[in-house]
């Protein structure tokens, strides 16, 4: 059970560019933002400038990313075999180009024709995408709740890309039986929504608690929120086709209330987590949450028709893309891009050789000047709008055009980083089970970066003579981890690597389950970074 995710998962090759388009997305939307300043600060909804980058952003940066890692994770967080991996290839050229189209259409004065032709291809991407993301998840019986959601964000994902098509027709030959901006509306609040924070969602259900080592959540708030959500954006898209202006406070009303029970989720898992020493992806992750709050505060300003200096609906939006969402990604990129890399680097290789680890293949010190510029950056930023001071303005949107440059930075260091070859050296057979141990305390866990004795995931050796081998018993952290399969080869082949002629089973077993009471002293205070 634990080969099947990652020996089920595309190949390197098929889901690489999606990351790479996303980081040089990311920091294409940022330039263009420092060099059209007032399309933030003053103006509202329809202007070209703030067409092209808003869809800079959501397709090029969140939904490109999104795509790839959503490739990778799938079959393992399911443990099925991706459906087409020609498709997952197909889908990125489509995107691409529906994306550079769309975007050179928007910019270039709106051209109805350009629209409706990318948009067609957008819509032929995101069909292929429900394909592939139904087709595999299939009628696995693993995960629940993160099944539920995000089956369900492709469906509100396909429902956003029609409603896109639809403006970019009225463009061509109006139709629309009332106002076109109330359907720009609609079509924001389901991509926003019903695409990113249920896909959101449904994803940080299984990889929030395995990061920070939280073993069977209270999962009951996410489906309260599942209920909330769904419920606030039918509210929310009828009250806009009938213009019921009471239907819209309630999918506020829901909206909100959906957030809530799942930021609740968040902090519990948080608060109750074993893992106290958290990295600097993982601590951009968990500040992502909190930013949440605000978008609840500002959406209900902004449904009460509060009168503000600064306009409310691109701070909404701006808030959402870039201190939720936006943060989340830079945080996760480096859970996910190094881990897709390591496999195709040196999955081959592992107890053969002493191998880099996944966080090895970046550069850290990048990353944590990264997480400062763009912390600040968004806080000046921030500052910036709801004060109307181009001074902090200009401030934070350069400190996040650093960080963006040292994001893509490390994103290349990732793509383009080529296998170490180390020297190695055979011992001679005399050992004891204590020597078995003691040589097992050089089998890293990948992503906890501590041994594995030390962990206490091994449960037991024993030599036999004749044949001479080695028996190891053993557990994982998680009958989830991604990294399983890659442990368990390590263990067996730096055995045999260490000991000549030596060889060795592992018997990999769930009972009794894997808890932090089974972690030693040393291996607590490597955990906790002291």
């Amino acid at each position: 059970m634990f080969n099947q995710g990652t020996n089920n998962a595309p190949s390197a090759e098929s889901v690489i560019p999606y990351f790479v388009l996303s980081a040089i997305s990311w920091l294409v939307a940022l330039v263009f933002i420092a060099f059209h300043p007032n399309s933030i600060l003053s103006t509202v909804y329809f202007n070209e400038i703030m067409l092209t980058i808003t869809h800079i952003l959501v397709l090029g940066f969140v939904t490109s990313v999104i795509f790839g890692a959503l490739f990778q994770l799938l079959p393992v967080i399911f443990l099925q075999k991706i459906y087409s991996e020609s498709i997952t290839k197909a889908i990125f050229y489509l995107l691409l180009f529906g994306t550079v189209g769309l975007c050179s259409s928007f910019y270039f004065g709106g051209n109805g024709i350009g629209l409706t032709f990318f948009g067609s291809l957008l819509n032929l991407a995101v069909f292929l995408f429900i394909i592939n993301v139904w087709k595999t998840i299939g009628k696995s019986k693993e995960n629940k709740v993160a099944r539920l959601f995000i089956k369900t964000s492709a469906v509100w994902l396909s429902l956003t890309t029609i409603a896109g098509l639809l403006l970019a027709i009225n463009f061509i030959r109006p139709f629309l039986p009332f106002v076109h901006i109330e359907l720009l509306k609609i079509h924001a609040h389901f991509g926003i929504i019903g695409w990113f924070l249920f896909l959101i969602i449904g994803v940080s259900s299984v990889l929030i608690p395995m990061f920070l080592l939280v073993h069977k959540p209270d999962c009951r708030p996410l489906y309260f929120s599942y209920v909330t959500l769904i419920t606030a954006l039918i509210l929310g898209g009828v009250s806009k086709l009938m213009g019921v202006d009471m239907l819209m406070y309630l999918a506020y009303g829901f909206g909100g209330l959906g957030i809530v029970y799942f930021l609740n989720f968040i902090y519990v898992v948080y608060k109750t987590r074993p893992r106290k020493k958290l990295d600097y992806g993982l601590k951009k992750t968990m500040l992502a949450f909190p930013v949440l709050i605000i978008v609840i505060i500002s959406g209900v300003f902004f449904i009460s028709g509060f009168k503000t200096d600064f306009n409310l609906s691109a701070f909404y939006v701006i808030v959402l893309i870039f201190g939720f969402i936006a943060t989340l990604i830079l945080g996760q990129l480096y859970k996910t891009l190094p881990f897709i890399v390591w496999l195709k680097t040196y999955k081959p290789f592992v107890g053969k050789e002493k191998t880099l680890l996944p966080k090895d293949l970046y550069n850290y010190t990048l990353l944590k000047f990264q997480f400062y510029t763009h912390v600040s950056g968004f806080m000046l930023f921030f500052s910036g709008i709801l004060f109307q001071l181009k001074v902090l303005f200009f401030l934070g949107i350069s400190l996040l055009i650093i960080g963006a440059v040292l994001f893509l930075i490390n994103v290349m260091l990732v793509v383009l980083h080529k296998r170490k070859v180390p020297m190695t050296n055979l011992s001679t057979v005399n050992i004891t089970e204590m020597d078995v141990y003691k040589s097992l305390k050089n089998v890293i866990d990948p992503e906890l970066y501590v041994n594995i004795v030390d962990l206490g995931l091994v449960y037991g050796v024993k030599l036999t003579k004749n044949p001479l081998m080695a028996n190891v018993k053993m557990t994982l952290t998680s009958k989830g981890c991604p990294m399983g399969d890659a442990i368990i080869q390590d263990v067996k082949e730096t055995l045999m690597r260490t000991y000549s002629g030596l060889q060795v089973s592992v018997e990999l077993v769930w009972d009794p389950g894997w808890s932090m009471e089974m972690v030693s002293d040393e291996g607590q205070r490597e955990l906790n970074g002291m």
